[in-house]
């Protein structure tokens, strides 16, 4: 579920590349990242990405119903 959530979040719009962690810089990216994620959505994407997960959820519980049947 998080590339789900992360399609929807302020720090993830564009290309972003990882380059871990390691050095003062790194960390200072990082907790700008995690600042962005969650201070910064809006309302509208924060309601995206709950009807997103909840459809994935819903077609996950039904894809799983559906595999057992077949057993």
């Amino acid at each position: 579920m998080h590339p789900i959530m992360d399609s929807t979040s302020p720090s993830h719009q564009g290309f972003q590349e990882w380059e871990g962690l390691g050095t003062l810089p790194q960390y200072l990216k990082a907790g700008i990242h995690f600042l962005r994620e969650g201070l910064y959505i809006s309302d509208e994407k924060q309601e995206e990405t709950e009807e997103m997960v909840r459809r994935f959820y819903i077609d996950a519980v039904r894809m799983k119903k559906e595999a057992e049947e077949q057993r």
